[in-house]
């Protein structure tokens, strides 16, 4: 779920400001695309909730693992768990979206940084 919400709000800013999503290799792209799409697709985000109950890793927004801290869904009220898992979510994507400017970057230059 975590997955999905994130590609179709990914999807739909980039759609509305004209642009085309291209989330799968086409046969145009050369040998260096393709490449870099591979080493996208090893990148893993981590993050972990203020106060540690939650831990996430994603890899390439694709899997998920999340790690919970024994008792904690017991402990927390649904709204405060929910806010540990949001901020470990945000700080994966963060952190992915970090290492995947970096690898942009290396395979096409400091002008490729930003993006998804």
């Amino acid at each position: 779920m975590t997955w999905t919400s994130y590609r179709r709000g990914y999807t739909e800013i980039v759609t509305s400001a004209g642009l085309e999503v291209v989330f799968e290799p086409g046969d145009e792209w050369n040998s260096h695309d393709r490449e870099y799409q591979q080493a996208r697709l090893e990148v893993e985000g981590r993050g972990e909730s203020g106060d540690g109950t939650v831990r996430t890793r994603t890899q390439a927004l694709l899997r998920w693992q999340f790690k919970i801290k024994d008792g904690t869904v017991k402990r927390l009220p649904e709204a405060d768990f929910t806010r540990e898992v949001l901020v470990a979510v945000r700080l994966a994507i963060k952190d992915y979206r970090s290492q995947s400017s970096e690898l942009r970057q290396k395979y096409f230059g400091p002008g490729f940084a930003m993006g998804g």
